[in-house]
């Protein structure tokens, strides 16, 4: 099994799949929010708790060999917040912070006229020839609804990682969902990816419950003003329906 990254000790240590389009000395903002979601998934009893939300700050590029640090900042019976770091050399490269909420018995609802789920199942999707050449893309499986080449700004798509996350230990469903946060953009661009740079400084992911199909979607939307910075935002579904909503702050220049 290809593996994203391998541990020794409180290292981690990333893999060629696991490095940027960008430079291949970096991580991959897919794999900085996987491996941000490993730590957390385990140190967190998500029995108890469902993941509120999750914020990444990108601070620098962050090397494929890093250390990491987690703390629990805000202990409680009904709301926790924890904080985690990815450094190396004295140097943080990334900050993640996710609140927790506790689990507790209530109606489930939406909001009236919302359709939040209307795309058919990965059963239901034939798959489309692709040729993309990115260090990640034999990691996943992807069936595409709607692509952006057919309408830019706009991209629907199903995926399944299918590396494991360490040796022996698979992406679960959270984790999975964690890496996509990174994935609004590259979905829905709108610019011709081989002309422009698309860099994201954070990555925002807002969770209604915790994830739970090996297949997830990602319907997602990119729009600016032109400036050089733009926003693209997303919603995720797995094949039980809608569970989180994404968003990304993104620097946009001219390869």
């Amino acid at each position: 099994m290809s593996v994203f990254f391998e541990k020794s000790g409180e290292t981690f240590i990333g893999t060629p799949a696991a490095s940027s389009p960008w430079d291949n000395g970096a991580l991959n903002g897919v794999l900085i929010g996987g491996l941000f979601g490993y730590l957390f998934e385990q140190h967190i009893d998500f029995t108890l708790v469902n993941p509120g939300r999750l914020s990444i700050d990108i601070l620098r590029p962050v090397p494929l060999t890093t250390k990491w640090d987690l703390r629990l900042t805000r202990p409680g019976k009904k709301i926790q917040m924890y904080e985690a770091t990815l450094h190396s050399d004295g140097n943080v490269h990334a900050k993640a912070y996710l609140s927790c909420i506790r689990k507790a018995d209530m109606p489930a609802f939406q909001s009236p006229g919302l359709e939040l789920f209307d795309y058919p199942l990965p059963a239901e999707v034939k798959p489309r020839e692709r040729s993309t050449d990115y260090n990640i893309s034999p990691a996943i499986h992807s069936l595409s609804v709607i692509d952006p080449l057919d309408e830019p700004g706009h991209g629907v798509v199903w995926m399944k990682f299918h590396y494991d996350i360490v040796p022996g230990e698979p992406v679960t469903p959270f984790v999975q969902a964690c890496m996509m946060a990174d994935m609004g953009h590259g979905t829905s661009r709108a610019l011709d990816m081989e002309h422009w740079l698309y860099i994201n400084i954070d990555l925002n992911i807002v969770f209604n419950r915790m994830p739970q199909t090996d297949w997830a979607l990602i319907d997602a939307r990119m729009e600016s003003h032109g400036e050089g910075n733009a926003m693209a935002h997303s919603r995720f579904a797995d094949e039980n329906g809608f569970f989180a909503m994404g968003l990304q702050s993104l620097f946009i220049d001219r390869r």
